[in-house]
């Protein structure tokens, strides 16, 4: 942003068997097969062994289909479980259109953020986050002029009236971390979002007809225990496969949740905020395990996580204050730092507030790039919200480069790299 401000503008939004038992014939049964076989002729199935051919029969067919379903069952999970892009419909929610101009966005019932500086959809305007900075920052806030002369007031009848006003370096960086904490603030009411249920009440069914044939009654006692004993079979293997398809969609959440870990040899280890590797304190060890080692993130950072860009293009060439002592007498070299060993610094170092505040953007430029990697994997301190809200008022603040902060040291240690479904 520009020391120039055009008003007004409308408002933008911020930011997956078969049979295998004999049964062994009774003599009721075989002297009625004798009586029955001058009736029959010897190429049709007799008796109770014609339904034992239908009951294999349908046995193995159920087996393959049973077989056919859980097979299609895993493929479907393995899809569903792997890394897609979001098909749920968006929300159709709609915000309060507040126009081009005064009057419009007045009618409208949107309000002024005056350290947007824009019109606001009343749903959007975050009252207590804008008061809160707008008190930060010295009265008046804007001038007719470049070179600052002819003040002008908050009213915006006023500011409205003018194409383009002026302001100063402070309203510019408190504007900048109003922005970055309302798009955070925007980002976990966003969280609370639901999906659309997936109910169909469309659909209709109707009774299968039972096509299997009458049983005869001569054959009806040895049908029955025939039936009894299949049943039995069958409620197991349904059993069986009741608990097949649930523990295999757990077996296959877990690994397309720590796919990005796939490729390192460090162990995934899991707490309340979800799975994480981390790196060795040893150097040689993490640098075995394809840590590195990250000078503004102040340690070792696993593979997964680390930015080499990002961190070739704030280290390389620059020099940040790093010392021994809080009145800055004695200086730890940058290079001796980047030799990687956390250990000889154990009481942490001072630093000066241009570390500090490079610090803060590179986590705050960092936290942003993760979350377009596609593999989700966030380092530990861009999920601490506590530590983010520091660092957002940090790059508010103002003072010498030079100057060594008293409120906060660096110290260097292994940090944790998690995966977020």
């Amino acid at each position: 942003m520009s020391n120039s401000l055009d008003m007004p503008k409308p408002f933008t939004g911020i930011l997956p068997l078969g049979d295998n038992y004999h049964q062994k014939r009774l003599s009721e049964d075989l002297e009625e097969q004798d009586t029955l076989l001058p009736e029959n002729s010897p190429s049709e199935p007799v008796g109770p062994k014609g339904r034992r051919c239908i009951s294999n029969t349908n046995l193995v067919a159920f087996a393959i289909l049973s077989l056919s379903i859980v097979i299609g069952s895993l493929v479907w999970l393995s899809v569903s479980a792997s890394p897609q892009a979001d098909k749920t419909p968006k929300s159709s929610t709609s915000y309060t259109d507040c126009g081009s101009n005064y009057s419009t966005a007045a009618a409208a019932g949107c309000i002024y953020d005056i350290i947007a500086p824009q019109w606001m959809p009343p749903e959007c305007y975050n009252a207590k986050l804008s008061n809160e900075h707008a008190s930060k920052v010295s009265k008046p806030m804007f001038f007719r002029w470049p070179n600052l002369t002819e003040p002008l007031s908050d009213d915006p009848m006023e500011l409205s009236l003018h194409d383009t006003v002026w302001t100063f370096d402070e309203y510019h960086t408190t504007h900048c971390v109003y922005i970055l904490e309302l798009a955070a603030a925007r980002e976990v009411m966003g969280s609370l979002s639901t999906k659309p249920s997936r109910r169909d009440f469309t659909k209709a069914y109707a009774p299968i007809s039972n096509s299997e044939p009458k049983i005869t009654a001569d054959f009806r006692s040895t049908e029955k225990r025939r039936r009894r004993q299949t049943i039995v079979i069958l409620s197991s293997f349904v059993a069986v496969l009741i608990l097949l398809v649930p523990f295999s969609y757990f077996l296959l959440r877990k690994s397309a949740g720590t796919g990005a870990f796939n490729n390192t040899s460090l162990t995934v280890q899991h707490d309340n905020i979800g799975s994480f590797i981390v790196c060795p304190e040893n150097p040689s060890s993490a640098r075995e395990s394809g840590c590195s080692f990250d000078l503004l993130a102040n340690g070792w950072i696993p593979a997964p996580c680390f930015d080499a860009t990002m961190h070739h293009d704030f280290v390389d060439g620059s020099d940040y204050g790093f010392f021994y002592d809080q009145k800055g007498e004695q200086r730890v070299h940058q290079d001796a730092i980047m030799e990687r060993d956390n250990s000889r610094y154990p009481d942490g170092l001072w630093v000066t507030f241009e570390e500090h505040v490079s610090h803060c953007r590179y986590l705050v430029n960092g936290s942003i790039r993760a979350v377009s990697r596609p593999e989700k994997a966030f380092l530990d301190v861009y999920l601490d919200r506590d530590h983010m809200m520091h660092c957002y008022g940090v790059l508010g603040e103002s003072r010498p480069l030079s100057h060594i902060e008293t409120y906060v040291k660096a110290f260097f240690e292994t940090r944790r790299c998690y995966i977020r479904d």
